[in-house]
């Protein structure tokens, strides 16, 4: 009994000691595994400092957006370093974006901007700001929506939502799922 005592404590270390490599190993069977099925995407061209205009089925311009760096790559596929987006060409109203990211899928006709997009416009004539962890931008449709939760603001109330939507020209704003409002109160 006095030997299988004195013999415990290094039991007890090489069992650590076989779980450690043999954890380790696994780690890095995983590690390999996902560098060798995730080769990395090389852009066919790049643009530094851009500006690019979407031009509308009648010529005029659509959207406006500028990038730090467009990537673009050979399955028609972008992304778009810090981004701001405009909406052009329309006299009812407009809106600004700002995002770190941009990415246009491949072969779509639309964007999506991420994280935490700023929008700034006139929606039915009320300057207003929004808050959103991703927005799409569809130039088809010609529409601005999240599907995520949004924050509004405009003078004398604040909503909150799962979700948001707009056409581009902000004459119909939509709130979309749990929609809470908050006025302030008038002055009396």
């Amino acid at each position: 009994m006095k030997r299988l005592r004195a013999w415990l404590p290094f039991l007890a270390l090489i069992i650590a000691a076989a779980l450690i490599v043999t954890n380790s190993m696994k780690r890095d069977r995983q590690l390999a595994t996902t560098t060798a099925a995730e080769p990395a995407r090389v852009p066919q061209y790049v643009a530094d400092g851009a500006v690019w205009t979407r031009y509308g089925a009648d010529g005029t311009p659509m959207v406006r957006a500028q990038a730090q760096r467009i990537d673009y790559f050979e399955d028609r596929s972008m992304t778009l370093d810090t981004v701001t987006l405009d909406r052009l060409g329309g006299e009812q109203g407009s809106w600004h974006l700002e995002a770190p990211r941009g990415i246009v899928p491949a072969n779509e006709q639309r964007m999506r901007l991420e994280p935490d997009v700023a929008v700034r416009g006139q929606a039915r004539g009320l300057p207003t700001t929004i808050a959103a962890r991703e927005v799409w931008v569809d130039w088809e449709k010609k529409t601005i929506r999240s599907d995520l939760p949004v924050q509004a603001r405009a003078p004398g109330r604040v909503a909150t939502a799962s979700g948001w939507e707009s056409d581009f020209d902000a004459t119909r704003v939509q709130m979309k799922g749990n929609v809470e409002m908050h006025y302030d109160a008038p002055r009396r």
